[in-house]
């Protein structure tokens, strides 16, 4: 029996759609869309102000029979769903708890990059999961894929990609397309989601298949290909290693011995032109990939100090600072007023109130905001304080990071101090700047805030013991660069006599005053008594 609903668009358009009852919500979202002549990835339904979602079967809905629902625009911002993936019977050999893999991801997740996710998991990458680059060994001869050890068949042989199918929802996504969508765009929004898997034999070699998915991920939009590409293109090499678990035919062995062989005549065509001191200085068994390159590079002279304070010293029993005049000042001096409570009161009123959610227009142009002051920063300057007193002082470039950082701080560390854990806390933090090069997440002006000049504490890890008395953080070769922190000293003799005399008068002022209000007092009140002389 079919179930037909009215969908109404948001410039009022309406249109009827008829579903089969075992259908799914997503099946009347796709077929309103199409009649409104609108792209179905970028809409939802809604029922009585009410979300629906569309991999909800139509009978689970609770929708009566034509009821109205209305199309209105997903929402930019990105969610978190949990989906699972059912592996095949195939697979119950890996030893995967219920045969099955979950995560929790954002909604803005391509397939393509969640199925690898899946296999980069911890328990899934143990047990040897592999999704994306399974090869399947074919005779030419047969046409049909061959167990592994058997001898049907003859002729030579290659790997054939064993694609992925992914089942959900009533529905098959099986080309590259399909696993270049996201999440939302195939319908699963919030909440969870059950992935059927499957592996269809495809007529692509192995090698084929992995060379169109990478050129398939990075003819996408620059940024698709950034999220996309980056990973395919790194994992590609192991994760066709991986598949060679079945015996290959020789001619799959010619193809892997012939990859060696080009790789090696690259660096000699593009080393023909140049000089034998410049061959060498490159060695041959450096691996393909290189260092992440965001991170600011790490200069010798970036690492040292620019200069040094020792710890503050005692003068008559009394430190410098403890000797300020400011310092003698009762706690009333500092008590805030009652303008100052007054105005933290309506700053705590006004966090409590709630106000409207930022658009993401307004989150947009609030990321160029903070990434154009971010990069007018030129330097920043970072002082370490070590639990014995000494402070030194740092000047890092824009686009340092948490690793340069710690670096440096190896640097000046004493020999029995150098191999410990330690922390580096800003003050007023909870969290700690981390040795990590990742400039996306790490970077000392865009991530940790860094402008001017800030203070750092240097702490000791959770299990590491005090050092012994008397030994020092840093290096003693560093410790003879320090320099005392002169604490400007202030005329207490003649700021006191001078605050003597304000008193003084002051209070001479007040006695007149109460005297000439007391006399005139006393005449008022004799005249009202008729006692004055006349």
């Amino acid at each position: 029996m079919a179930t037909s609903f009215v969908v109404i668009s948001t410039d009022l358009r309406r249109v009827t759609v008829k579903a089969p009852s075992g259908g799914y919500m997503i099946d009347v979202l796709e077929e309103a869309c199409t009649k409104l002549k609108l792209n179905y990835e970028s809409y939802q339904l809604k029922h009585s102000n009410k979300l629906i979602n569309p991999t909800d079967p139509i009978r689970a809905a609770g929708l009566p029979q034509g009821a109205k629902l209305e199309l209105v625009l997903k929402s930019k911002t990105p969610t978190a769903v949990t989906v699972a993936l059912r592996l095949p019977p195939s697979e119950a050999g890996l030893g995967i708890p219920n045969n099955r893999v979950s995560a929790k991801v954002r909604n803005d997740t391509p397939l393509w990059k969640l199925l690898r996710h899946f296999e980069e998991s911890d328990g899934a990458k143990q047990n040897g999961l592999n999704i994306t680059a399974r090869g399947v060994p074919r005779t030419s001869h047969t046409g049909t894929a061959v167990a592994a050890g058997s001898a049907v068949g003859s002729g030579s042989g290659q790997l054939y990609w064993e694609a992925p199918v992914l089942k959900f929802c009533g529905r098959e996504l099986t080309s590259l397309s399909d696993f270049r969508k996201t999440l939302s765009q195939v319908g699963i929004d919030a909440g969870s989601q059950l992935i059927m898997l499957e592996f269809r034999t495809s007529d692509k070699t192995l090698q084929e298949a992995m060379e169109e998915v990478q050129m398939q991920l990075e003819a996408a939009d620059a940024d698709a290909a950034a999220v996309l590409a980056a990973p395919v293109a790194k994992t590609e090499p192991a994760s066709a290693t991986a598949t060679a678990t079945t015996p290959a035919p020789a001619s799959t062995e010619d193809i892997k011995s012939s990859q060696p062989s080009a790789e090696a005549a690259a660096p000699k065509a593009t080393s023909a032109g140049a000089e034998p001191k410049d061959v060498d200085a490159t060695p041959s068994t450096v691996p393909p990939t290189a260092p992440s390159t965001t991170a600011a590079p790490r200069t010798t002279s970036e690492l040292q100090p620019v200069q040094v304070w020792s710890p503050p010293k005692a003068s008559s029993g009394t430190l410098a600072a403890a000797s300020l005049r400011w310092s003698k000042e009762p706690e009333s001096t500092f008590a805030p007023s009652i303008a100052q409570m007054k105005a933290h009161q309506k700053q705590l009123e006004e966090a409590g109130r709630n106000k409207r959610l930022k658009s993401d227009e307004e989150i947009e142009e609030e990321k160029r905001e903070r990434e154009a002051k971010a990069a007018a920063v030129s330097r920043v300057d970072v002082r370490i304080r070590f639990p014995d007193g000494y402070t030194v002082l740092w000047s890092f470039a824009n686009g340092a990071t948490g690793a340069t950082l710690h670096a440096a701080v190896h640097s000046v560390l004493a020999a029995g101090v150098q191999n410990q854990e330690f922390r580096l806390a800003p003050p007023m933090s909870r969290e700690s700047i981390q040795d990590s090069a990742d400039g996306k997440k790490h970077d000392l002006v865009r991530n940790y805030g860094m402008r001017g000049g800030m203070v750092v504490n240097f702490l000791r890890g959770a299990d590491v013991p005090a050092p012994p008395a008397g030994q020092s953080y840093i290096k003693p070769g560093v410790a003879a660069l320090a320099q005392d922190i002169v604490v400007p000293q202030i005329a207490a003799d003649d700021d006191e006599d001078d605050d003597a005399e304000e008193k003084a008068a002051a209070s001479k002022a007040a006695n007149d005053a109460k005297r000439a209000n007391k006399t005139e007092a006393m005449n008022k009140m004799s005249k009202f008594l008729r006692l004055a002389k006349k």
